[in-house]
């Protein structure tokens, strides 16, 4: 089977002259794990003498200009990369946000999945440094992308807040075993290690906070490793002269491997005195060598445990001047951070990160190939023109029939032979000897029709219980089971070979009114506690606008409907607060004299979706009042009116304080009436 090919991009590389920083190791380490399985090619910044090479059996392309320097080269970089995106042959791009403005936008450029990694996010602080608003473009890029890694869950509830349709993965760096086996050799030094970035990494206060140092402890020595900019370099080299610190700070430069861990594992403490950081891989290379750290309180170091490090305010000297000193004379407590520092570290074990990208890359790859297998959405245009057209044919020409066997039910007799497209099937089947009646529908399972017959049953067994243990004249057909294909759903009840109430005179339909008035007022229980309140979403923008349309013209035709929606809208509201406490009271929705039959000295009321659970005449019937009814939240229709007009309205001036008011248990009791 042939391998899929992943890109990754980051400007910075392992022997980036300006950089080579955490970031271009943790892209190198997952881009080695991935070897196996994956053909992995990482595209970076060209530095001079940079040629396109293979480490470790990950293929490196330098682009750009070698001779351009780190800034320019960097904006090169950025503007190169979407070309690459455009030309490359690759199943997924993995793309490493980088400074200043985090984002290059290569979703925008490719069709293919990417996936960010939120290495770096921050650019407003980048803003501020430079006076560029680099914070809006990240904030621009970033609602470009579908999948994002965050390294904390602070990034991630950053991104969130930004994109909140991106599916983020929090995955940390990663530490390479090997540093967990570095043995503790303190020697007298402290320990900085990272970029040369004199305003992030708050090298000037680290500087000015060790003057405060040098004046009361000379032996021991303050030890800066790493790499940076000629300026930020030559900058870091002035303020050590000036404040007369030669002799007692050392700049060791870039070290790598032995060097890396011998300065490591012998500082006698690690310290971090940054004033914005996304993570700092160095600080958890630190505690991997066992070494407490001496960090700043910003956002981007919150992910260390207290146990094993101490805190101070960032550019703050006189604090990190406090901080130094107390590491250096309380030997027992540095001590204890050691012993926890080195547990901690091993919660980002190498074999553990790689474990979550390699489930992320698959989920990604995969929702892909899903992706690809999907025809396109049409226009809501198109969905609305397609829609009326069918709805169309559907009246005029299109005949339903009725199914010939349904479950263990066999096609009898039709009650109706005329169906329009959104009519439910009736029909009389029989099982054996025994006949029954069913109703069914066969359009889709998120209609409305749906759910009111899902309704029907679930309140006919209700009602039947209740009414058929007493003595009441009053009684449903008897609910005997639900039958659910992919072609149909179906209700089946018993046979009520009764007379429609149509048929007698209107002496009689006057009795039989006034009788199942009288009983039903009789009836009364107590409903179980209500458990929630559940709502359908409308997410078809369509949809609005349509409503929107049909209110317009509505009120242009009948101006005080508006008064009528805010009259609904306000009642509610008020009514919604004394529901918890007062009674609901059960009405049938459509009486018609169709809905009631009669038979053997019993009135049957059919059509129970049409019961209502109403207060003050607003039904609230819809609420899920019992946790095996499972009644959606749909509507909300004053009893007095079936104006789709005021229904919108209701629906939604009220939607938000129903799950305020009603999300609670509450217990409710109920009578008819």
């Amino acid at each position: 089977m042939k391998k899929k090919t992943i890109i990754m991009s980051n400007y910075d590389s392992l022997k980036n002259l300006y950089y080579a920083g955490g970031g271009a190791v943790q892209t190198h380490r997952l881009g080695k794990a991935l070897r196996n399985e994956y053909n992995v090619m990482v595209i970076c910044g060209a530095y001079p003498g940079s040629q396109d090479e293979t480490i470790d059996g990950v293929r490196y392309r330098y682009i750009g200009f070698k001779h351009a320097g780190p800034l320019a080269g960097q904006l090169l970089f950025s503007l190169l990369l979407p070309l690459y995106a455009l030309k490359e042959r690759y199943d997924l791009w993995i793309e490493n946000f980088v400074p200043p403005h985090s984002t290059n936008f290569i979703p925008v450029f490719t069709k293919k999945p990417v996936i960010g990694i939120s290495t770096i996010s921050n650019a407003e602080d980048f803003s501020k440094k430079y006076h560029i608003p680099f914070h809006v473009i990240e904030k621009f890029g970033i609602k470009k992308y579908k999948y994002i890694v965050a390294l904390t869950i602070q990034i991630k509830n950053k991104i969130r807040t930004i994109n909140p349709q991106a599916t983020i993965k929090i995955i940390p760096p990663a530490i390479d075993s090997n540093q967990f086996k570095n043995k503790s050799n303190e020697k007298d030094f402290v320990l900085y290690m990272g970029r040369i970035d004199m305003y992030q990494k708050g090298l000037d206060v680290l500087i000015e906070a060790w003057k405060e140092i040098e004046k009361i402890n000379k032996k021991t020595k303050l030890y800066i490793a790493g790499s940076g900019t000629k300026n930020d370099t030559k900058a870091l080299e002035q303020l050590i002269a000036a404040s007369k610190l030669s002799e007692s700070i050392k700049l060791i430069g870039k070290v790598s491997g032995k060097d890396k861990n011998y300065y490591l594992s012998s500082c006698k403490f690690f310290i971090a005195p940054s004033r914005f950081e996304t993570f700092g891989i160095s600080v958890l290379e630190a505690l991997a060598a066992g070494k407490a750290v001496l960090c700043t309180d910003i956002e981007g170091f919150e992910w260390i445990s207290n146990t094993c490090s101490f805190k101070v305010n960032s550019n703050n000297i006189s604090k990190l001047a406090q901080g130094i000193e107390y590491l250096l004379t309380n030997t027992d407590k540095r001590e204890n951070m050691q012993k926890h520092a080195r547990v901690f570290a091993k919660r980002y074990s190498l074999k553990s990160v790689v474990s979550h990208y390699e489930k992320f890359i698959n989920y990604v790859l995969q929702s892909d190939i899903n992706k690809k297998m999907q025809l396109k959405r049409p226009s809501e245009f198109i969905i609305l023109l397609d829609g009326v057209i069918k709805a169309f044919i559907h009246n005029k020409y299109e005949k339903k029939q009725l199914p010939t066997k349904i479950g263990r039910y066999i096609y009898d007799t039709p009650i109706s032979k005329k169906y329009k497209h959104h009519d439910y099937l009736t029909g009389i089947y029989r099982y054996k000897a025994k006949k029954v009646f069913i109703k069914i529908w066969n359009g889709r399972r998120t209609s409305m029709q749906y759910q009111f017959l899902r309704n029907e049953l679930r309140v006919s067994q209700l009602l039947y219980t209740k009414l058929h243990a007493s003595d009441y004249t009053i009684r449903v057909p008897q609910p005997i089971e639900w039958i659910e294909t992919e072609s149909y759903a179906a209700a089946v009840f018993e046979t009520i070979d009764g007379k429609p109430l149509s048929q007698f005179s209107l002496d009689i339909q006057a009795q039989h009114y006034k009788k199942i008035l009288s009983e039903l007022r009789t009836v009364s229980f107590r409903l179980k506690p209500l458990e929630k309140v559940q709502f359908i979403q409308r997410e078809n923008i369509f949809y609005y606008l349509s409503i929107l349309y049909f209110i317009s013209v509505a009120i242009l035709k009948s101006p005080y409907l508006i008064r009528n929606i805010l009259s609904v809208g306000v009642t509610s509201i008020v009514h919604l607060i004394k529901i918890k406490k007062d009674v609901l009271v059960l009405n049938h929705r459509d009486l018609s004299i169709e809905n009631i039959l009669l038979h053997n000295d019993n009135i049957y009321l059919l059509d129970t979706e049409h019961m209502a659970l109403t207060y003050e005449g607003y039904d609230y019937s819809m609420a899920l009042l019992y946790s095996n009814l499972q009644l959606p939240l749909k509507r909300h229709i004053p009893v007095e009116s079936t104006h789709n007009v005021l229904f919108f309205g209701h629906y939604l001036v009220i939607q938000k304080f129903i799950k305020k008011y009603l999300e609670k248990p509450v217990k409710i009791r109920a009578s008819f009436s």
